[in-house]
């Protein structure tokens, strides 16, 4: 039976649930925040408070940043960039 990790953000599952990743069988990894913003509308309080002019595009930079923290060899699948 296939595993479902829930990682509220990037890299939550890969430094929390290794041991779940690294094991046999499938494992899916599902990012909850993990959507690229859209141009209005959020609150990006929290962007601005750390010096992020770019929302989008700091979003596309984290998911590359997740995407080089697993390993060759490991089975899950971070579903967030399919």
């Amino acid at each position: 039976m296939p595993v479902a990790i829930l990682s509220p953000h990037h890299d939550d599952a890969v430094l929390s649930c290794w041991h779940g990743l690294s094991g046999p069988g499938e494992v899916l990894v599902i990012n909850v925040f993990a959507g690229i913003p859209g141009p209005h509308g959020d609150d990006r309080a929290w962007d601005r408070g750390a010096g992020v002019s770019d929302s989008a595009a700091a979003m596309i930079r984290r998911r590359a940043e997740d995407r080089a923290a697993w390993p060759p060899r490991c089975p899950a699948t971070p579903c967030a960039h399919r």
